[in-house]
């Protein structure tokens, strides 16, 4: 597998207050936290994606407990950051022989060279109205591919459900009757996709990843609950899903959401 020149996975818990908080490695940016811990001694405490050594020094079982929910959070965060910098630095696979087509905001574009979206909740009488786009890809190669679409959410989830069935054929139109062409690969089955701002919050940003393969691949196998989600409380220790075999490429598009906060 591959991950992309110049990403820095590094991660940082600071303990500070009666707390500890999550942050990227040159520590300008929160990622996670405030934790609530057991007494440990205030400053940095954990640097990689995973730490090496104790966490912290907790007395009797919450602070283990503290240091196992800190320690697992940090390698939640790595992993998330790590899957999100997949790609392949010499595909085979022509740039052209692949559309991956986005219509959001009354307008269809293609990725390359799409890589952002703004969204924004708009409102009436009736109340808000979530944002939405649709996503389908199509192919011109020569022979089968596999395709998935991984949406990164910024609460460190994972998930690869806009396909039914997680990793789908994208068949080639090679050989078929103008008739029998293949049909592009719908996200979600043509329906739209709604982007959600949970609580009070007034902006979130989603990753949608797309993975193009000759060769199958488990896309469930990236999938990973959000960092809130109850699941995760413990230390976790796993191969990871390991990338396609064979050739592959990965394209991105960043969608960023909005709504008033009044």
């Amino acid at each position: 597998s591959y991950v992309q020149e110049g990403a820095d996975p590094r991660l940082v818990a600071h303990a500070k207050d009666g707390k500890f908080t999550i942050t990227n490695g040159g520590g300008d940016r929160v990622l996670y936290g405030p934790i609530a811990y057991g007494p440990v001694a205030d400053g940095p405490v954990a640097d990689g994606p995973v730490a090496d050594g104790p966490v912290a020094d907790g007395r009797g079982d919450q602070g283990r407990q503290d240091a196992a929910k800190v320690i697992s959070s940090l390698e939640h965060i790595a992993k998330w950051k790590i899957h999100l910098a997949l790609t392949n630095p010499s595909p085979k696979i022509p740039a052209d022989a692949v559309q991956f087509v986005i219509t959001a905001n009354g307008a269809e574009q293609s990725c390359p060279p799409l890589t952002h979206v703004e969204l924004a909740y708009t409102r009436d009488k009736f109340g808000e109205t979530k944002p939405f786009y649709k996503a389908r890809i199509g192919s011109s190669f020569n022979q089968d591919l596999f395709c998935a679409l991984l949406v990164f959410s910024d609460d460190f989830s994972i998930t690869a459900g806009l396909l039914e069935a997680g990793t789908q054929r994208l068949a080639t139109p090679f050989g078929c009757a103008p008739d029998k062409l293949p049909l592009p690969v719908q996200a979600a089955s043509g329906r739209e996709i709604h982007c959600s701002i949970d609580g009070a919050a007034t902006e979130t940003t989603d990753e949608l990843m797309l993975i193009v393969s000759t060769d199958w691949f488990d896309a469930h196998r990236y999938e990973q609950p959000g960092l809130y989600d109850p699941q995760v409380t413990a230390r976790r220790m796993d191969a990871g899903p390991p990338a396609p075999l064979h050739d592959f490429f990965t394209r991105r598009v960043t969608f960023h959401t909005t709504r008033s906060s009044k």
